[in-house]
């Protein structure tokens, strides 16, 4: 397991404070558990629409965990999403986060805020 590092460029220092909070992959931190299995699911429902209501609800799930992570600072989970969030023909920089899973969980909270407006 190795800590993730923020550039200082990129992050500011309250920033990367609350970034070196996050749960680190490879651990068996109960948060990080449970967005791996939301992300497993989501996944195994990429058939579904986005706005489907499991798609939703896993939507809704995920939206909660974030802000808890974040520390309800919404501009540093967007900052953060896109850094993490593979570019084309790159690989992941996390494990299991493709294009794919990317772009499809991108659409599940389009809808999800759009609702929320």
């Amino acid at each position: 397991m190795i800590p993730a590092t923020f550039p200082e460029q990129l992050f500011t220092e309250e920033e990367r404070e609350i970034l070196e909070q996050l749960p680190v992959f490879g651990s068996d931190e109960p948060r990080l558990l449970k967005l791996i299995e939301w992300l497993q699911d989501i996944r195994l429902n990429m058939d579904k629409s986005p706005s489907d209501a499991k798609m939703q609800q896993l939507a809704e799930l995920l939206h909660l965990q974030m802000v808890e992570l974040f520390q309800g600072n919404a501009e540093l989970m967007d900052k953060y999403w896109n850094l993490i969030k593979p570019k084309e023909n790159e690989a992941p920089l996390v494990y299991g986060l493709d294009q794919e899973l990317a772009g499809y969980i991108d659409r599940m909270f389009d809808y999800y805020y759009r609702q929320r407006e």
